[in-house]
């Protein structure tokens, strides 16, 4: 009789074990089912003839066997374990199948597992018990690590098919989770060895199964999630093992079973993604070397907003540490968004975008920013610059209709919205807001001469540089540029743009902006002047902006403010008259 085709089985006491299929008898010295192929056939398929039967090895430790027949669609998975207790204590696995079958009957015709469904007892000649042959259906497909390895990542083709598969596998690990739970306690059972080697994938069907399922439930360190993550993670990138987490963690916090999950069960899978408080979270995420894109996250057609994925979005930015009190921002600058934590000096900024391609472009927006941290990698580690330093897809409706592009900035507030908050008649916010304009003019200057085209000499522009572009902390008097999607050459003016926009607050604030470009220009430079020539307009050193009729001579800049009372009422004097 076929075990494939044997009768459901009754509520009698042998529904909760192993169908024992007798004994088997062996040699002593090593046990090969290759030379009892004629045995096992009849006792696992007497509808076909032996020699249709064949046997192949599977790994290296010769105790895991493949047992197909031709003219079959589906074969067997054979594994020789210990007939005997190492300990007393410690189960055989032959014991701890019982065990788990008797917990969840249903476990042996899971099509998603390869689990043991029979037995067979080898036994010597003398008959003493020698070993177990366990039986399972065999799952279709190779080991992911087979398949990884046959991949080639550096092509986008490739990348994508991996990273589906791993979000592939956090599913299946979450539904194997969430299905077989201790129906008392509601402890999870975990698989105790859960790697790439221990998951099938079949492409064509795009079938994932979980195989080795012996030491299911065992004792150990109840590591699933990190384990597989730390395994993916390591054989091929971040990317990949966030797609992992982030699949299994939308639907582990999404399914019913979560409420009734014990705290010490839920807290070692899930890591606490993000909690409540910390006494120390100095520690911050570092920066990426290149840029990258992450895994995709689903968006609503009401629209995005992280507030609503911000579970999702701690993985992907923080798959190594927690992400504490996070708290999210919306920036005046449309669809960008500050995520910042407790105890964080600096924060995320994120952007949506179009995936698109503008009209008259090469490529999308996130497709230019990976071109310009091609070409000037250092602005991806320059903490004054918040670049985007990944992408991550934004689908509706299953198509790729936005990106996410993520920066790391300094935690400040957007400079408009802090100039608005300045008092500007009194005299102790003018030479507070001077001196601000001031250093984001030596700041941008150094930006230029650092971020330069070194075949034409050519400036990289911010391309849309306002005050709304700069962050400020005023605690650390930190500041850093953002919104620097637009970076490129040929864009419009940065020193124009935000000069003829501060202008408008005084001719004395645009001074301070110059004269702090200005001087960082020279002294960066320094004495290579005639290189900058053409990158920085009539501002390439004071000495020219002097001679071309500056309103504003740079000795009187501070002057006239000099004998001011503190209280001064709204009118300044003519060199910070208001525009």
């Amino acid at each position: 009789m076929s075990l494939m085709a044997r009768p459901p089985r009754s509520s009698s006491a042998a529904d909760s074990s192993l169908n024992r299929l007798g004994d088997l008898y062996v040699p002593v010295q090593r046990f090969d089912p290759a030379d009892h192929v004629a045995q096992l056939a009849r006792l696992l398929d007497q509808g076909f003839q032996t020699e249709r039967f064949s046997v192949r090895p599977v790994g290296l430790n010769h105790t895991v066997w493949i047992l197909s027949c031709q003219g079959r669609h589906e074969g067997w998975m054979l594994k020789q374990v210990a007939a005997h207790r190492r300990f007393s204590g410690l189960p055989t696995d032959t014991e701890c199948c019982d065990a788990l079958i008797s917990k969840f009957p249903g476990i042996p015709s899971d099509p998603k597992l390869a689990f043991p469904h029979s037995v067979l007892h080898l036994k010597a000649q003398s008959g003493e018990h020698v070993g177990d042959l366990l039986v399972a259906r065999q799952a279709p497909g190779v080991q992911l690590g087979r398949f990884l390895a046959d991949l080639d990542l550096a092509k986008p083709e490739d990348q994508q098919r991996l990273q589906h598969v791993s979000s592939g596998v956090g599913e299946l690990l979450a539904d194997f989770h969430t299905r077989y739970a201790d129906p008392i306690t509601g402890e999870v059972t975990h698989h105790t060895d859960f790697h790439p080697s221990n998951v099938l994938f079949h492409e064509p069907s795009g079938t994932l199964s979980i195989v080795d399922l012996t030491g299911m439930g065992s004792g150990g360190i109840r590591d699933d999630v990190d384990k597989f993550a730390r395994l993916i993670g390591h054989l091929a990138g971040d990317r990949y093992a966030a797609a992992f987490r982030l699949r299994y963690i939308s639907l582990w916090k999404g399914s019913d079973f979560v409420s009734s999950v014990s705290t010490a069960a839920s807290s070692t899978d899930l890591g606490l993604l993000y909690s409540q408080s910390s006494s120390d979270n100095s520690s911050r995420t570092p920066r990426r070397r290149s840029f990258q894109y992450l895994s995709s996250l689903v968006m609503p057609k009401a629209g995005f907003h992280p507030s609503q994925s911000l579970t999702s979005l701690a993985w992907l930015l923080s798959p190594e540490r927690k992400v504490v009190n996070p708290k999210v921002t919306e920036l005046s600058s449309g669809s960008v968004w500050m995520l910042s934590e407790s105890n964080q000096k600096e924060c995320w900024i994120l952007e949506k975008v179009s995936s698109s391609k503008p009209q008259a472009e090469s490529q999308s927006v996130a497709g230019s920013c990976e071109e310009v941290a091609r070409r000037f990698p250092a602005l991806l580690a320059d903490e004054r610059a918040a670049f985007p330093q990944c992408a991550i897809p934004l689908q509706v409706d299953q198509h790729h209709s936005f990106d996410l592009l993520v920066s790391r900035a300094v935690c400040g507030i957007e400079l408009d919205r802090y100039v608005a908050e300045l008092d500007l008649d009194r005299k102790k916010d003018r030479e507070k807001l001077r001196c601000i304009l001031q250093k984001v003019g030596e700041t941008l200057g150094d930006f230029h001469v650092k971020y330069v085209d070194l075949e034409t000499g050519e400036a990289l522009q911010h391309g849309d540089f306002h005050l709304r572009s700069v962050l400020y902390n005023e605690a650390t008097e930190g500041l850093c540029f953002c919104n620097m999607t637009k970076m490129g050459f040929g864009s419009q003016s940065d020193l124009q743009t935000f000069h003829d926009e501060v202008k408008r607050l005084g001719n004395c604030y645009a001074e301070a902006f110059r004269q702090g470009y200005t001087g960082s220009c020279q002294r960066t430079v320094h004495g290579q002047v005639s290189h900058g020539i053409g990158l920085f307009g009539p501002w390439n050193c004071a000495g020219e902006a002097s001679d071309s009729g500056s309103e504003i001579a740079e000795s009187e800049v501070f002057s006239d403010v000099a004998s001011e009372p503190d209280d001064q009422a709204a009118n300044h004097d003519e060199g910070c008259s208001l525009m």
